[in-house]
């Protein structure tokens, strides 16, 4: 009898180098069980859209899907990193503008020459990949030390090392590495350590297992609201616009504001006119000023940073009225004098003393919203946008609350929408700020504001 040939084993088939992205919504499994599937599935439905859309847009290859999770690839690590920013920012936005969703996404990218078979790809490359996904913690994305060397640099957002992984399958800890997308971690940040994933699933990869929690990192803007000195508010009255049925109409306006202030006549103008003060911080002779002069409102803070300051006070003027409706604020700042020393802020304060304040520091072209509490300071959201004009160029600041929602515009471009129960509190106020982020050559830092303007729909 003739025996049939064997035949020969395939070699597997490496190409070239690729970028393996695994995405993973968190909690999905226990939201399942609180919401029931036809909520699930509608979540799943906008997540998978959002991921679908900026894959398209960065040039990605989707490999596979299974339920909520994904695995991309890319021909170039920076792509795979500027999709996975693009990624948790598109997520981030869905959640804040419908809270039903309320779910964040992991992330993990790894770079190598995985094995290629029929559209898919296997190995080490791919394993680490999703290994790293399980230990990333609900909106954050961690990648490995290779991709961190084949990138270099990234100008979107720094890396922050998170120290070693121990991943099964690997029999040295992994080097991996946090893209602080929110700029919410210092640069100069110790290695934080990553604890080690336990479920090796390749294309869904699991809950991560007591993974570094965002909440945890110590925020750069310490430098610019702690350490920044001398503040500059007043508060007055003030009402809200017009939303629409899912979520906000951005810039849609009343007929007419509520109450503005274009600064031009001291003598009708909604802020007290020549007002100044110390700043309360030990052996400090820094002084706050401001007043009306030709159409504008100055704000100024003069005198030497203290050597080793590491707080302090601002100085708040009395509310003129309350308002207990939605709102929407907004006016236009200019820092012209020391503009890379120079912060300014709308602020939005509730009962109980909390104040919202909505940040821009244009020398870094970024943004923040920080809730301060009896001296304590709390980030709720803080970001960089291309929207926001640096140096001494002006820019225009507008919030826009709906209930328990804040969506933060810059020179009319939305750069991020927050929520938190505490904002929906009434009554509230609002007021302008300034800030000395730092030591000044000219020990004096001064903020133009012009055009105040408030719009409510009540």
């Amino acid at each position: 009898m003739q025996q049939e040939p064997v035949a020969a084993e395939q070699e597997p088939t490496f190409g070239s180098t690729v970028t393996i992205l695994f995405s993973d919504l968190r909690g999905f499994t226990d939201f399942t069980n609180a919401h029931g599937d036809a909520a699930a599935y509608r979540v799943v439905r906008v997540y998978n859209t959002l991921i679908e859309e900026q894959v398209a847009l960065h040039g990605g290859h989707i490999v596979k899907t299974q339920g909520d999770s994904w695995m991309v690839s890319f021909d170039s690590a920076r792509r795979a990193l500027n999709c996975a920013i693009a990624m948790q920012a598109a997520t981030t936005h869905a959640t804040a503008l419908d809270g039903d969703i309320g779910l964040k996404t992991g992330i993990g990218i790894n770079s190598g020459e995985p094995v290629y078979d029929d559209g898919d790809f296997f190995g080490s490359t791919v394993n680490l990949a999703a290994r790293i996904c399980a230990a990333a913690a609900p909106g954050q994305i961690l990648v490995s030390e290779t991709v961190r060397q084949l990138v270099g640099k990234l100008d979107q957002a720094p890396f922050v090392d998170r120290g070693l992984l121990r991943v099964k399958g690997f029999p040295q800890p992994q080097h991996v590495f946090e893209v602080d997308w929110m700029g919410l971690a210092p640069a100069d940040a110790a290695p934080e350590p990553v604890q080690p994933s336990v479920n090796p699933a390749p294309v869904a990869p699991p809950a991560p297992v007591t993974p570094p929690a965002p909440t945890t990192r110590r925020s750069p803007w310490r430098a610019l609201v702690i350490l920044g000195a001398a503040i500059v508010v007043v508060a007055l009255a003030v009402a809200g616009y017009f939303f629409g049925a899912y979520g906000f109409v951005s810039h849609l306006r009343a007929p007419a504001p509520l109450v503005a202030d274009n600064f031009s006549d001291p003598g009708s103008g909604l802020f007290p006119n020549n007002q100044q003060g110390p700043i309360p911080l030990t052996q400090s002779q820094l002084r706050w000023t401001y007043a009306y002069q030709n159409g504008s409102l100055i704000g100024d803070i003069l005198g030497t940073f203290p050597t080793g300051q590491t707080r302090a006070l601002g100085m708040q003027t009395e509310a003129r009225a309350d308002f207990t409706q939605d709102i929407a604020a907004e006016v236009t700042a200019a820092a012209t004098r020391s503009p890379d020393q120079a912060a300014y802020a709308l602020e939005y304060t509730i009962p109980g003393g909390n104040t919202y304040r909505f940040v821009v520091t244009p020398a870094i072209q970024q943004y923040g919203l920080n809730l301060a509490s009896s001296g304590a300071i709390q980030v709720v959201t803080l970001g960089r946008s291309t929207a926001i004009q640096s140096g001494s160029a002006a820019n225009q600041l507008r919030f826009e609350i709906r209930g328990s929602t804040m969506r933060l515009l810059v020179n009319g471009t939305t750069v991020d929408v927050a929520q938190d129960d505490r904002i929906s509190a009434r009554p509230a106020r609002v007021g302008l700020r300034i800030s000395m982020t730092g030591p000044s050559p000219d020990n004096a830092v001064e903020v133009r504001f012009t055009n105040f303007a408030v719009y409510s729909n009540q």
